[in-house]
């Protein structure tokens, strides 16, 4: 304190103490200093201060990152709860892959493409919460078709995996290309207890 020139009464070093003190019981209390047994007003001098508003920026500083954790978790709950709800809403394997053709037909036919033959392939774990459930279809179109059915895939609300897209040589005359994709929609894994079972059996990979 005197090497900032001011002069200090007793008083002040009374009323230093009584506030040290004061903040030492507040971070006590929130848990986030320890002192050992024996302490006391007496132990309280100028560098004990400067430990104690060094600790009390830190506290408050905490506290200042709390609303933006809690933005952050309400963020990440949000996502998660639309995702969730862009889930196959099939009760099990079977039933998604025939909801998963419908839909694929469903997004083709939205932009004038008629599905040719769709053809179920295996499902996949993908985690322990997920299930992939993969359709391939084949069908024919025009470019601009593909890249605006290509996007709405992945601006459905249903979530949904575009794996594979393959493309053969367009057809000269009716300037048309040939196309089989392959895109997988998501059951939950409780749902696909099969290949839980058969992730088990061979030894926890598929």
């Amino acid at each position: 304190m005197d090497g900032l020139g001011v002069t200090v009464t007793t008083r002040d070093k009374r009323a230093l103490i009584i506030l040290g003190v004061t903040l030492v019981l507040f971070m006590l209390l929130q848990g986030d200093l320890f002192f050992p047994t024996g302490f006391s007003s007496e132990s309280v001098n100028s560098e004990s201060l400067e430990g104690i508003e060094r600790q009390f920026r830190l506290t408050r500083a905490r506290a200042g990152r709390i609303p933006l954790v809690q933005a952050q978790a309400k963020t990440v709950q949000e996502n998660l709860e639309r995702m969730e709800k862009g889930l196959l809403a099939s009760q099990n394997i079977a039933l998604a892959q025939a909801e998963m053709r419908q839909i694929l037909e469903r997004s083709l036919q939205a932009e004038d493409i008629v599905m040719e033959n769709a053809r179920f392939v295996s499902a996949e774990s993908k985690n322990d919460h997920y299930a992939a459930i993969p359709v391939t279809v084949n069908f024919s179109c025009h470019i601009e078709q593909l890249v605006n059915w290509v996007a709405a895939v992945g601006n459905s609300s249903q979530l949904l995996s575009t794996i594979k897209i393959r493309i053969d040589s367009p057809n000269s005359d009716s300037k048309t290309v040939r196309v089989t994709a392959t895109v997988a929609g998501f059951l939950p894994a409780s749902r696909a207890p099969e290949l839980n079972r058969a992730q088990l059996s061979a030894g926890g990979s598929l």
